[in-house]
């Protein structure tokens, strides 16, 4: 499993972002909150992660603090709640 990485902040999109780890870009879905404490382009950036597995993706989730990590894994327990929506709440 993947629990956190540190890289380079390589780009910013809407609910995803891209780090570079030695070449490597990583895609990994955050939160409006996480995006907010995430440095400028090009910065150094280290988010603790969740690797979520389905049959036909791997989804990296990424957070800048534990306790939001924490809190989404609490949600995903709920019956019908996804990381999509753990994600946003």
């Amino acid at each position: 499993m993947i629990r956190q990485i540190k890289g380079i902040l390589a780009e910013v999109e809407q609910d995803q972002i891209i780090v570079d780890l030695h070449g490597l870009g990583l895609g990994l879905f955050v939160s409006a909150a996480t995006r907010r404490r995430l440095p400028p382009p090009g910065e150094p950036v280290s988010l603790y992660t969740h690797l979520y597995v389905r049959e036909d993706e791997w989804q990296l989730y990424g957070f800048a603090d534990r306790e939001e990590e924490r809190l989404f894994q609490t949600l995903l327990k709920i019956n019908g709640v996804g990381p999509r929506l753990a994600l946003s709440i």
